[in-house]
């Protein structure tokens, strides 16, 4: 994903269901970061991953997620975006 303004972006969710979250996001050139479920338990079987505060987006600069393994030991991800929250930088006067 891909904005023409700056922003920051808040949170994104993720939703796998009876899958796993594995995976990563990355924010322009950033390292990666990887993406963990919340509930590993066995009740309800909803994993989700959910990422808050990853910081400023710079505008053209690219939002990526990814279900692959991060490096290559961890379970791939089997998830679909459920939600990204984001507000515009504003610039001083």
């Amino acid at each position: 994903m891909q904005w023409n303004r700056d922003i920051v972006l808040n949170q994104v969710a993720l939703l796998a269901g009876l899958g796993q979250c594995g995976g990563s996001v990355r924010l322009g050139r950033k390292s990666p970061l990887a993406i963990d479920c919340l509930d590993a338990d066995l009740d309800a079987k909803d994993q989700q991953g959910i990422m808050g505060d990853l910081g400023v987006l710079r505008a053209g600069e690219i939002l990526q997620l990814s279900s692959e393994r991060l490096h290559g030991v961890e379970p791939e991800g089997s998830w679909m975006l459920q939600r990204v929250v984001f507000s515009p930088v504003v610039h001083g006067k």
